[in-house]
């Protein structure tokens, strides 16, 4: 889906929203989605769409959808999943931990499915096995996969000794990830720089400051503000000739050097599966949270080859895709 058209429907549903659902045919489905990230709602949406066709619903007479786009101040996203609330959709999908936390601060009763790095730790469930409440869905393994982008960074850049690491200190799973990127630093011996990044304003100023510390290469850490500027984030490092990795594969797609992390068309799939379930009767509470099954490391070897970095070729065999 192009950025236009993604506009275009995010402007057009909260206008059509009360028409639609005041026309709507008898058994259509409400359906919304909270995000903070307009990258990652496109590849969703698309995939969602897909699978709910796949599943038998039909756009327009069995399901509609809504659509929500938070900044990343929590009042804004707040002031979002009320406004959901307020239109009675019939189940709402959460992309990250802050927009699942607005969503069940805002209901107890309308049922969520969210997609987030560790819903026991993020307070959305009781444990993976029993919710217990009205939100269940996939856990994405952020801390798992951030220590494994470490360790794959150091495999391609075995001299680096310092890594920049860019993190969001708004989003509640943050404080866990770093302190797993921590503790495989110091059995690896790496020096990790965390550097704050709370939005696209200060994405400039950061690799300014990973070039002035002379940092070896950098990591990201999951967070749906910094997903969405993976692209930015992408320019900024060729512009800097900085070697860096990103769990979603829109880095590398963008000109990053790699990206591993879960195989996010799959995991949206799962995502919907469960809400195909809830809407015909399942409860939330009797779902256990899956957890993120299938992963993919992406390598953009034009981008190796401009930065100078020589990638082993075991290493491009383990690879799900190179990028020439």
């Amino acid at each position: 889906m192009s950025a236009l058209r993604l506009l275009l429907l995010l402007v057009g549903s909260a206008v059509a929203s009360s028409t639609l659902y005041a026309e709507s045919p008898a058994g259509l489905k409400r359906v919304a989605i909270l995000s903070q990230d307009t990258a990652r709602l496109s590849s969703f949406y698309d995939s969602l769409r897909s699978s709910f066709r796949e599943l038998g619903y039909v756009e327009g007479k069995t399901i509609a959808f809504e659509y929500r786009v938070a900044a990343v101040t929590d009042d804004q996203l707040q002031a979002a999943a009320a406004q959901l609330v307020r239109l009675k959709v019939d189940l709402v999908f959460a992309l990250g931990t802050p927009s699942a936390r607005a969503m069940s601060k805002a209901t107890s009763t309308i049922p969520i499915v969210f997609a987030v790095a560790d819903p026991v730790e993020g307070g959305l469930v009781s444990s993976l096995g029993r919710p217990g409440g009205n939100a269940t869905g996939v856990a994405t393994l952020a801390s798992e996969t951030g220590t494994k982008r470490l360790e794959l960074l150091r495999e391609v850049l075995p001299g680096a000794t310092h890594i920049a690491v860019l993190a969001n200190p708004d989003n509640p799973s943050t404080a866990l990830q770093l302190a797993e990127l921590q503790s495989t630093a110091r059995t690896f011996g790496l020096k990790l720089r965390i550097l704050k990044v709370h939005g696209p304003a200060d994405l400039q100023e950061t690799f300014t400051t990973i070039r002035n510390q002379h940092s070896d290469a950098f990591v990201t850490v999951s967070d749906a503000v910094l997903a969405g500027q993976l692209p930015t984030i992408a320019k900024l490092a060729l512009k800097n000739r900085l070697p860096g990795i990103a769990g979603q594969r829109l880095f590398a797609d963008s000109g990053g050097l790699m990206s591993y992390g879960p195989d996010y068309d799959e995991l949206w799939r799962r995502c919907a599966r469960y809400a195909d379930r809830i809407l015909k009767g399942a409860k939330p509470s009797d779902l256990p949270v899956e957890q993120a099954a299938t992963f993919e490391l992406v390598i953009n070897l034009k981008t190796a080859k401009t930065l100078g970095v020589a990638v082993p070729e075991s290493f491009l065999l383990r690879a799900n895709e190179v990028i020439q």
